[in-house]
């Protein structure tokens, strides 16, 4: 089974800056990075593939919803067959990762792909007032598996203290 990695976080996080670091660190392993971006208009696979080989875009809504299911499933099960060490999907800012498992068992993706880990990217400047407003964002870190604090040379420690904490408290079973 090809394992996959699914990467989320709101619009701004640094998603696709954490993505393009790892394809260039991992660039001897055979990684495939899927892009969904909302938007019709892709933007983060280009930035990727300056430091990608093989990234494949789903620009035009989010995978978890309808409107990009049927393609999400033609793209994995192309996927699946290729041969690769993983496959890192990111994820639309704006996706609900919690049914991620449940999409894979009622497509029959999960008889060739194993879901690794939901690793989710916040941003301290926006999480808290992100989350005031967006349930999205909170099931975000409910769903993750290890939370990344982006940008955190950014801020004082005491912020960074604070969302931690606040982080663990969402989702106490995540690495931070």
């Amino acid at each position: 089974m090809i394992p996959l990695v699914l990467v989320c976080g709101f619009l701004g996080s640094g998603k696709t800056t954490v993505l393009r670091h790892w394809a260039r660190t991992e660039a001897n392993r055979r990684l495939v990075f899927v892009v969904n971006e909302f938007s019709s208009r892709d933007v983060d696979s280009v930035l990727l593939g300056q430091d990608a080989k093989d990234v494949v875009p789903l620009p035009g809504g989010s995978i978890f919803c309808r409107c990009l299911a049927a393609d999400f499933h033609r793209t994995m099960t192309a996927l699946a067959s290729g041969g690769w060490d993983a496959i890192v999907a990111e994820a639309s800012g704006i996706a609900d990762p919690s049914s991620t498992r449940t999409l894979l068992a009622e497509t029959g993706l999960d008889r060739s792909l194993r879901l690794a880990e939901v690793l989710c990217v916040v941003d301290p400047a926006t999480f808290p007032k992100l989350r005031a407003t967006l349930p999205a964002v909170e099931r975000q870190v409910a769903a993750a598996d290890r939370i990344v604090v982006n940008k955190a040379d950014l801020h004082a420690e005491e912020t960074i203290l604070s969302l931690m904490g606040e982080l663990r408290r969402i989702n106490p079973s995540a690495e931070v």
